[in-house]
C-alpha cells in the first residue's frame, strides 16, 4: 500500500512538473508559473476554444478566430470600456431609442452658444501605465474639457483622478439646431431684403 502511495505521489508529481501546472496552498493555480498571484496565473499564450470558433492571447494582443464572436451582447453589457486608440470598421451605434427616453425637450439659443466655443488644435500628452505615449503626439482638433463646461456642462465627464471627458457626438444635434437657427435667420433677412426692394421701386 505504501508503495502504491508513494507512486501515485511520484507520477502526480511528475505530471505537474512537465506540465508547468503548480497548485499553491492559497489554491492559486499556476500553468507555466510556480508562484501563482491568482486564482489562475498563466505564463504565456492562451487559447480558448468553443465549436469552430477561439479566442487567443498571444502576450500583446487578444483577438477572436471564427465568425460570430462578440463582446458581451444585448442583456449582458461591459460597464465601462477604457482604451487609448479604438479602431471601428463601421460607424459605433449609440441607443437612441424614444422607449428609452424621458423628459424630451426642444433645442433652442444653440447658435449662440456656439459662438462661445474655443475650438483648438493641439497635442495630447498621456501616460499609459504611468509611461508617456509619444506615439500618438500627432496634431488633433477638438475643445478643453473646462472651458466646454462653462457653456456645456451635461456633456462633459469626469473620467477620474481630476481628469475631464467630452462626449463629442452629443455636440452634433447642437450643430444641427444652430445651422436651423442659422438658416432661419438668413430667410428672415432675404424677406426684408425683397420687401425693402419693393418699396423702393
Amino acid at each position: 500500500m505504501k508503495k502504491t502511495v508513494l507512486f501515485v505521489l511520484s507520477m502526480y508529481s511528475f505530471i505537474l512538473l512537465n506540465a508547468q501546472i503548480k497548485v499553491a496552498s492559497n489554491g492559486y493555480v499556476g500553468i507555466n508559473n510556480t508562484s501563482p498571484g491568482y486564482n489562475l496565473d498563466v505564463s504565456g499564450t492562451v487559447q480558448f476554444n468553443y465549436n469552430s470558433s477561439s479566442i487567443r492571447f498571444t502576450g500583446s494582443e487578444i483577438y477572436p478566430s471564427g465568425n460570430g464572436i462578440y463582446l458581451g451582447n444585448y442583456s449582458y453589457r461591459w460597464a465601462q470600456l477604457w482604451a487609448v486608440q479604438p479602431y471601428f470598421t463601421y460607424q459605433p451605434v449609440i441607443l437612441s431609442d424614444v422607449n428609452f427616453k424621458t423628459n424630451v425637450k426642444e433645442l433652442t439659443g444653440q447658435n449662440l452658444k456656439l459662438k462661445m466655443l474655443r475650438p483648438v488644435k493641439y497635442e495630447l500628452t498621456i501616460k499609459e501605465n504611468n509611461v508617456a505615449n509619444t506615439a500618438q503626439n500627432n496634431e488633433q482638433y477638438g475643445f478643453i474639457a473646462q472651458e466646454l463646461m462653462e457653456v456645456f456642462p451635461e456633456i462633459v465627464v469626469p473620467m477620474g483622478e481630476g481628469v475631464m471627458g467630452i462626449r463629442y457626438d452629443e455636440l452634433i444635434p447642437v450643430l444641427v439646431q444652430a445651422l436651423k437657427e442659422q438658416q432661419a435667420e438668413i430667410e428672415m433677412l432675404k424677406e426684408e431684403i425683397i420687401n425693402i426692394k419693393a418699396v423702393m421701386k
